[in-house]
C-alpha cells in the first residue's frame, strides 16, 4: 500500500470517528451545558490528536527505534483520550464549578505532555545508541572488505593464508563496541595494502601486527563490557 493511500485512508477514518463522536453527542437527548461541551470539546481534541499523529509517524524517516516511539505515543495519547472521555461522562458533575473540570483536563493534557517529552527523550537515547553501535559495525565492516578485496586479487595468491586468517579474525571479531586500537587496525590495513602490492611483498610482520590488533580490540571490549555490568 503507498504512503499517500495509506495517508488517505486515515485520515477518512478519523474524520469517520471524530464525525460519529460528534453526531452522537448531538444526537443525545439532554440539554447541553457549557461544561457539557468543554468537555466534547476536550474529546474530540484527544481523538484529533491520536489521528494525527498515526498519520505522521508515517512520514518519519525509518529508524530502530520508530516502533518503541509509535507505540509509546499512541499509548499516551490514547490515555488522554480515554481521560477526556470519563471526564466528559462526569462532566455534569462540574456544572457549578465549571474552573474544576478545566483543572482537570489541564493536569491530564500536562500528565501527556510530560509522558511524551519522557518518549520522545528515551527514544532519541535509543536512536544515538544504536547509530553508534552502527558506526562501531561499519568500521570494521570496512575493515573486513578491504581484506576480501585483497583476497580476490590474483596477484595476492602467495599471501592468501594470511588474508584468509585475517579475513576469518575480522568477521567474528566483536563489533559492538570501539577500542583504542581501532584506528590503528585501519592504518596497518592501508599499510598492508601498500605494501601486499610491491613485486616481492614483505608482509608477514604487518600480518602479525593485525593478529595482535584484531585480539587487543577483542580484549578491550570484553574488559569495556564486563565493567557496563
Amino acid at each position: 500500500m503507498s504512503r499517500i493511500l495509506k495517508t488517505a485512508l486515515l485520515s477518512i477514518i478519523g474524520a469517520i470517528t471524530i464525525a460519529v463522536t460528534l453526531g452522537i453527542y448531538l444526537l443525545l437527548d439532554f440539554t447541553k451545558t457549557p461544561v457539557n461541551n468543554m468537555g466534547i470539546s476536550f474529546a474530540l481534541l484527544a481523538e484529533l490528536a491520536l489521528v494525527c499523529f498515526i498519520i505522521g509517524i508515517g512520514f518519519m524517516p525509518k529508524n530502530p527505534n520508530k516502533l518503541f516511539l509509535r507505540a509509546g505515543m499512541i499509548g499516551a495519547l490514547s490515555l488522554y483520550l480515554v481521560a477526556t472521555v470519563i471526564l466528559l461522562i462526569i462532566s455534569g458533575s462540574f456544572n457549578e464549578n465549571i474552573n474544576l473540570l478545566w483543572i482537570f483536563e489541564i493536569v491530564a493534557l500536562a500528565a501527556v505532555l510530560i509522558i511524551a517529552i519522557l518518549i520522545l527523550l528515551f527514544s532519541s537515547k535509543i536512536n544515538s545508541s544504536d547509530q553508534k553501535v552502527l558506526s562501531d559495525r561499519r568500521l570494521m565492516q570496512i575493515c573486513e572488505k578491504r581484506i576480501s578485496d585483497l583476497l580476490s586479487a590474483n596477484k595476492n595468491k602467495p599471501c592468501e593464508p594470511q588474508l584468509v586468517l585475517i579475513l576469518e579474525k575480522l568477521k567474528y571479531c566483536d563489533k559492538i563496541g570501539t577500542s583504542i586500537v581501532d584506528e590503528k587496525i585501519v592504518s596497518v590495513i592501508m599499510n598492508l595494502e601498500k605494501e601486499i602490492g610491491t613485486p616481492a611483498p614483505n608482509a608477514d610482520a604487518i600480518f602479525d601486527e593485525l593478529t595482535a590488533l584484531i585480539s587487543q580490540h577483542n580484549t578491550e571490549i570484553a574488559e569495556n563490557k564486563r565493567g557496563g555490568f
